[in-house]
Parts: C-alpha cells; structure tokens; sequence
C-alpha cells in the first residue's frame, strides 16, 4: 500500500519517472581544500588585456563590469524556460565595495544580462538571490550584506527590510532567506556564540572550555514584524553530533568557537513544522513547531532512516511535498567536509531527491532521483538544488558559478559557467517580468566619415533590468524634448543596442517599445557629442532645424510674406558653400583693409612715441650727448649719439667684412 502512496506523491509532483544511475563519464575531480572553508578574496584586474573576454563592458554603463557565460546546450528543446539567477561574491566577509561584477545579476537563457544589482547595492556581496512571492507579487529576495534580507519589487525598489530579533546578540546567517505562509512570513537563520554549559561538554567528552557557535532560527511576520517561532540549537543538537573538526579542542578557541552544527538551510512543512539543514552533522533535522522538538534526523550519527545510501556537507534542503505515508526531499550533496576526519564521502557531489517514509516505527528512505556533477568533481562548500515547473531540475554547483539543468529522466540538457574565481553560493531559474523605475540610459556620438564630408551619429542605449523591451526607436528633438521625428530603429540586441544614422541631430531620445508596438518607457533628451567638423553640411542642417523648429514651422515650407509662390529650400550642400564664400570673401576684405592701413601707417601717420628712438635719424653734434627728436617725450627714449668717425669705421668694416 505504502508503494501506492509514494507513486502518488511522485506523480503529483511530477517525479514519476525512471530512477538515473549514477555513472562518471569524467573521473577527474576536482582538488578541495580540506584545512576550511573557500575564504579566498577574489581579485578582478578590470584593465588585464582579456578582461573583455571574460565580462560584458556597456557604453551607457559603465558601472556595470558583467561576468560572460561559457555555455553549452546539449538538448535545447527540453531546456525550461526562465531567467537565471546568481550572485557571484567577491568576499564571504566583505568590508568594503567590491567591483563591477559582485553582486545579484539576471541573465536571459542566452546569457545575456538583464539586470545587474551592483549599482543598487554599491557592489557588495548578496546571498541566496531568487524569486519569492509576497502579497501575491514575485520580487526579488536576498540578504544582503550578512545584515538583513531584504524584498525588491519588480520596479528594482526596495520593498522591504527583515533582520533577526534575538534578545542573545544573535546575528543574522547568511546562508538562507525565505518566504513561507504563501508569502506573509519570513524565515531567517541566526548564530550566537557563547561558552558551552558543562553538561553539554560531559555528553560530548569534551575535557575542556568550549566556546561554541550555536545556531537558530526565526519565523517573522512581515507585516507585523512580530517573531512567530524562536529556536535555538544549544541544549537540542548535543556538541556530540557534529563530525566537524577531528581535533575540536583546537576548534574551540579557533574563529571564535567550534562550529559545531553549521546550519545551512530553512524550510517549512506543509505540516507546519521545520526542516533544518546541519551541515557539519551531516544531518537534516525535523523540528517541531510546538515544542522545538526534534521530530526526526535523516543521516548523521543518529539518523532515524535506514536508507542505503549516505551524504555529507549536504545544501539547501527543501521539502518539496508531503503525505500521510511519505515525505519528499531534496538537497544537494556535498560529499566533502572540510576539517572532518573523512573529508570526501563520495567521488563527486551530486543532487539527490528522496522519499521518507515516516508512517511506520522503523522508518526507511528510498533515492528517488541523483544528479551528478557535470564533470565529476566538488562542489567544495555552498551550492543548491532547485526543482523547475516542466519537472527538469537545475543545479548550482558554485565554482566556477557552474550551474547545470537536467531533463526529467536526469540527462544532462544544459551547463554553464564563468570564469574560474569566479563563485555564485546559489543558482536559480525562474520566470520574471522587470519593469524598472529608472529611465533608459542612451549615449550619443555624432562621427565625420569620408574625408568630413558626411556625419554618422551611433546612439547606445540600455535599460537596466527592463525584461519586456522588443524594438527601439531614436527621435531627433530638441533640448527641452519637443518636435520629435524619428530617425531610426532596431531590434533589441541584447542588453545594450547600438542604432545608427546618416547625418547629425544635436539632441536624441530613445523610447522602448514591447512586442505589441506599445511604449514602454523613454530616456531623458540626450546631446549628441559633436563630430570634429562643425562645418559639415550636415551639422549646419543641424543648425538651422533647431532654429526654425523653434519658431514654430517647418523648414522646408516657410511661406513668403508677398507672394503665393512658396520659397524653394536652400539645400544643405548649397548652404554650406554659400556659407564657405561668404567667410573667404570676408577675410580677403581684412586683410586688403589691413595692408592699406599698414602702408597709410608708415608714410604718414606719426610716429608712435615708444617707436621713435628707433626711425627717427640721429642729429650730428659733436663730442655730446645728444636728445633725440621729441625731447617732450618721457627721458626713457634717449639715446646716445655715435660719433661720425666711429659710424664711417663701422660702415666701412662692414662693407670689407662683406666682400671675404
């Protein structure tokens, strides 16, 4: 009868399909550490000569450094759709802003961006970055910055703030943030540390001091803000059940205290009771709403299951349904501990669904589904499983941000990866529509081509997050946004689209319009950085559109005042050459004036005082000084007198010196 239930729960969750057998079609693994946990920072040189080849750079925003996607499709057709979900981090302990690329990112099933958070959150590390539904409205849910898990709506504005509220200093862990209740409460994680009571320390063996990280968790109104469920682990996860550390008395006094459960993971049952993820036991445990109770372990050293297979370091346990004989799970499996004296558990980490049965005294689990590593290696620490509509599964396996989607009888039908430094703690796919509060962002450059004979203007423009955008369309106007007319258009071409045009318009808006031709949002008015000749034909139409546009009639149909006969447009070409004679024309005239008044200057005008000393001929005295001409000018323009016999030597010296 139990087998009956159990293909009912599978089939209404859509799992009724053939079990995979595990097999490694790359035996490599890869390399762990095994003295702790990945803290390594991660350093992104921004001007390395390959940088582009790694990261999307955007004209319209330069603040925004996206990480590039290495992806392969090996059946498209069963892909399910959705956008996809990550948070690479630069530091799980970060103090200060990190670059372009950390932080929450979307990107389409292409790879190509959607939004990127950095902006928004000044380049800081987000954890656990997916869809939740609140108040009947998907938004997007994280905690950000070790400090607060916090809801942004689908405009990209933040909707709501959550923290833990621990009466014993306890801080908010950065592992889990969900929406529970059909969205109306909020489950957070929390650590608090403190020196472990002597009991605990007798049940464990342990003959020494132990300061410990115990850990707990919180069930918040969102509304209300008011806490519905507090546990905590110390006095219910005896210190005797952790595997972490073989030597503890080291731990202890290490990193501030033995982390001795190491909670990863939060979900509720259907029951209305809690699974909770303990990844340095090795364990999920049930615990009770009423009492706080543990109801049950699945693995560990005291599991309640007899189950032929095993995990370690196990993330992101779900429940994913419930029923009188059965209870559905899913977690991704490690299989690797650092500090723990087995670190491996199993040659590569892999994804695992089971059914409890937990109707009878002597429960039992079955392995419903495994998915293994893509390239038959770790997942070190952090990761996450996720179960898709269509019934595919999508896993994120964190190093390299690697992510793999698996068809519903476990074929591998799609990976993906950044570069190497590159980590994502979860990965998800979900369906989302952005429509964001920030108006587009354009660029505009107006180019000489040909010899400056002819102007090309190249307008970017972008919308960061905006997930509708089908077509857009560039306008020519003026400053204040008035008498648009259109000058181009194009498909979108992925997060930023480049439009081009013949000629030069000082003043652009680019609008974005959706699939059905409707108008989804506009830019400010843009001004076109002006090309190097600002004698083009091109720039001078410019010119004189803005000035007649602003007089309120169109340039090619001004009407004369006495006559019926409307005036003929001047061409741009021939305005350009009327204008180029007409300054030629003006600068011979100043030149010929100049020449006029230089040689009127010099035969008859009189002299400049400062110019005397210098054209006036010197009178002949003798033997003295004498006052040149103008003696009623200032004494500073008198000049001594050469004698005539020393002026005829100088002359004649002159003339023989010549002559050699």
């Amino acid at each position: 009868m139990h087998r009956l239930e159990l293909l009912t729960l599978l089939v209404s969750l859509g799992y009724a399909h053939v079990l995979r057998t595990p097999s490694i079609d790359n035996p490599a693994l890869l390399e762990a550490r095994k003295d702790g946990y990945d803290d390594n920072i991660v350093k992104i040189d921004a001007n390395a000569p390959d940088h582009n080849q790694d990261f999307y750079r955007f004209v319209t925003r330069p603040d925004i450094d996206a990480p590039r996607w290495n992806i392969q499709k090996h059946n498209e057709s069963a892909i399910a759709p959705g956008y996809w979900f990550l948070a690479p981090y630069q530091d799980p302990r970060q103090k200060e802003r990190g670059g372009g690329w950390v932080g929450p990112h979307i990107y389409d099933g292409n790879g190509e961006l959607i939004w990127s958070g950095v902006p928004m959150l000044n380049g800081f590390d987000a954890f656990d970055f997916k869809v939740s539904n609140y108040k009947g409205q998907d938004m997007l849910s994280m905690i950000y910055r070790h400090e607060n898990g916090i809801l942004i709506n689908s405009q990209y504005e933040l909707e709501e703030e959550l923290d833990v509220q621990d009466e014993h200093g306890g801080r908010l862990n950065m592992h889990d943030f969900s929406l529970a209740e059909n969205g109306t409460t909020a489950l957070m994680l929390k650590t608090f540390t403190r020196s472990a009571e002597q009991a605990e320390l007798d049940a464990a063996d342990m003959e020494y001091e132990c300061r410990v990280h115990y850990y707990g968790f919180e069930e918040h109104d969102i509304a209300t803000g008011e806490v519905l469920f507090d546990w905590r682990s110390q006095g219910i996860v005896g210190l005797e059940e952790t595997v972490f550390a073989h030597r503890p008395k080291l731990a202890c006094h290490r990193d501030g205290g033995l982390d001795y459960i190491h909670a990863n993971a939060l979900d509720k049952f259907p029951d209305g009771d809690y699974l909770l993820s303990a990844r340095h036991c090795n364990a999920l445990f049930k615990i009770s709403a009423k009492d706080g109770s543990i109801v049950w372990r699945f693995g560990g050293k005291k599991s309640d299951f007899k189950w032929n297979g095993h995990f370690s370091g196990q993330h992101h346990a779900r429940v994913r349904g419930q029923n009188s004989t059965h209870t559905m799970i899913s977690f991704l499996d490690n299989a690797y501990v650092p500090s723990a004296e087995h670190v491996y558990s199993n040659d590569m980490s892999r994804g695992f669904l089971i059914a409890l049965r937990t109707d009878q005294e002597h429960m039992t689990a079955e392995t419903i589904a495994q998915y293994d590593h893509p390239d038959g290696g770790y997942a070190p620490g952090r990761g996450s499983y996720q179960t898709l509509p269509n019934g595919n599964t999508y896993v994120g396996w964190t190093s390299y941000s690697l992510f793999s989607e698996y068809d519903a009888d476990g074929n591998l039908i799609l990976e993906a990866n950044l570069r190497p430094e590159l980590k994502s703690y979860r990965s998800y796919k979900f369906p989302w529509v952005g429509h964001p509060a920030e108006l587009p962002s354009a660029r505009s450059v107006a180019v000489s081509t040909d010899r400056n004979s002819t102007v090309t203007t190249s307008v970017h423009v972008s919308w960061n997050g905006a997930t509708e955008v089908a077509t857009w369309k560039v306008y020519h106007t003026k400053a204040d946004g008035s008498s648009e007319k259109l000058l181009a258009s194009s498909p979108r071409q992925g997060f930023e689209t480049a439009l081009t045009f013949p000629g030069y318009a000082k003043h652009v808006v680019v609008e974005a319009y959706d699939s059905q031709g409707k108008a989804l949002g506009k830019s400010d008015v843009v001004k076109t950085v002006e090309p190097l000749n600002l004698y083009n034909a091109a720039v001078l139409e410019e010119d004189r559109w803005q000035q007649e546009s602003g007089k309120g009639f169109s340039a090619n149909i001004a009407p004369a005042a006495s006559s019926s006969t409307p005036l003929m447009p001047i061409s741009a070409g021939s305005f350009g050459i009327a204008f180029g004679f007409g300054i030629l024309c003006c600068a011979i005239g100043i030149l010929v004036g100049f020449l006029l008044w230089r040689a009127r200057f010099a035969t008859q005008m009189t002299k400049w005082p400062w110019q005397r000393a210098s054209y006036e001929k010197i009178k002949e005295k003798d033997d003295a000084d004498e006052t040149l001409v103008g003696e009623e000018t200032d004494q500073m323009f008198q000049k001594k007198r050469v004698p005539d016999e020393e002026h005829h030597t100088l002359s004649r010296d002159s003339s023989e010196g010549s002559e050699v």
